[in-house]
């Protein structure tokens, strides 16, 4: 019999304790998790990696080293056992989740005809719900080359999103996003290195080895690691083993089993309440400086390469984000009264205007999803030319451990 590894050992007696004092684990209330005395960090550094290189050009010049983008999805209502009534997944909201249900498959539209794989992160309500009401709807995401992983905003609820998906599809991932909200202990005390410890501990003992979303901001505020480039505008390139085991998560290890991929966020605008196109248009501004920091290493040695060798950018989208926004209070208001005398008012057009849209069962904004093609569209040339290609986590994975069991995708 195989000796476990260490990571494993330290995990599975945190998660003992953590199942035993668990609460709830959802929106707003704090899990009763363990209390984990972190090892001293250590300060070794990688052996010398394999540089992802693409080739020389037509004169023999070296060519630009390719950008692994990851795109990720996270289906997750106002609430994470949403569609149902309440956190034990009771009371389905059928219409609700069939209107889950269609925004995925809205998205994933958009993604196919941009020729981008992504990664399908669902909260456990909606899992549950997506197995009850459209079960073949996993099946279908990963016949077109995406990836099924779950999300989880506390410890506890990543064991329910675990449970939603084995109980009710019969199924199990290696993905997992959501991670700063899991190290956030949900009450008076800040995120710590050990509350952090924890979480990626507990995602070892759910077989999670890729996570994925804006990992370097927690762990810059953290002082646990900086910026992966010198531009310093979120466009993180190096994705990392984790050294969680050594006692910090957010350094290089070659002997690190999870695999973490920094993502930046497709979010609302500032006084926004979902994503518009302006939104949209500014994940052009990462992508591109992302695309400038892999060129400006063209002429590098690989050893001058930071370190494991592999450029990656990712972008990850709520979508719930990309809802239609709901009407403006304020601007109604002022509407109010207005003089049906004065010129390009018309009443009778006001008492047929469309009603607002219903979060509970709206379909994505066309408005948005259309932004969200012509800006792919625009990346279709660095695409085809081969500066960026879209892969999954488990693609990542298999770069920085090419020896584990984790294998690339092959659609896509």
């Amino acid at each position: 019999m195989p000796r476990p590894s260490r990571a494993r050992l330290v995990a599975l007696a945190l998660v003992v304790g953590l199942v035993a004092g668990c609460s709830s684990g959802d929106d707003g209330e704090p899990d009763a998790g363990p209390s984990t005395t972190r090892p001293e960090v250590t300060t070794s550094t990688a052996p010398p990696f394999v540089p992802v290189t693409a080739g020389t050009d037509e004169e023999g010049d070296p060519l630009p080293p390719p950008v692994h983008a990851v795109f990720s999805v996270v289906v997750r209502g106002d609430t994470s056992w949403s569609p149902y009534a309440s956190r034990e997944l009771t009371g389905l909201d059928a219409e609700a989740a069939d209107a889950v249900v269609g925004r995925v498959r809205q998205i994933e539209q958009v993604l196919r005809d941009a020729g981008v794989v992504a990664s399908f992160e669902l909260a456990y309500g909606a899992v549950a719900a997506i197995c009850e009401r459209a079960p073949e709807l996993l099946d279908e995401l990963e016949s077109r080359g995406h990836a099924i992983g779950l999300h989880a905003r506390t410890l506890g609820e990543s064991f329910r999103a675990v449970r939603s998906l084995e109980e009710g599809c019969g199924r199990t991932t290696t993905i997992a996003s959501g991670l700063p909200a899991m190290a956030d202990p949900v009450g008076p005390d800040p995120t710590t290195a050990e509350t952090l410890f924890d979480a990626v501990a507990v995602l070892d003992v759910h077989g999670i080895d890729q996570v994925v979303g804006e990992i370097s901001p927690l762990c810059e505020g953290l002082g646990l690691a900086g910026h992966t480039n010198e531009y310093g505008t979120d466009a993180f390139t190096a994705p990392w083993r984790s050294a969680w085991f050594d006692g910090n998560a957010c350094i290089d290890s070659p002997a690190g089993e999870i695999v973490l991929v920094d993502q930046v966020a497709l979010t609302p605008a500032q006084g926004a309440v979902r994503v518009g196109p302006d939104a949209v248009d500014q994940l052009a501004s990462p992508f591109t400086q992302t695309l400038g920091w892999a060129a400006d290493h063209r002429y590098d040695e690989p050893e001058e390469y930071p370190a494991p060798g592999v450029f990656t950018w990712g972008v990850t989208v709520r979508l719930d984000d990309l809802l239609p926004e709901p009407p403006d209070p304020e601007a109604e208001a002022e509407t109010e009264g207005t003089d049906p005398e004065i010129e390009g008012t018309d009443p009778e057009t006001e008492d047929e205007a469309a009603p607002p849209p219903d979060p509970r069962v709206a379909p994505l904004s066309t408005e948005v999803l259309t932004a969200l093609a012509e800006l792919l569209e625009e990346w279709r040339e660095a695409l085809d030319d081969g500066r960026v290609t879209w892969v999954l986590p488990a693609d990542i994975a298999a770069i920085l451990r090419p020896n584990a069991a984790t294998a690339p995708s092959t659609d896509g």
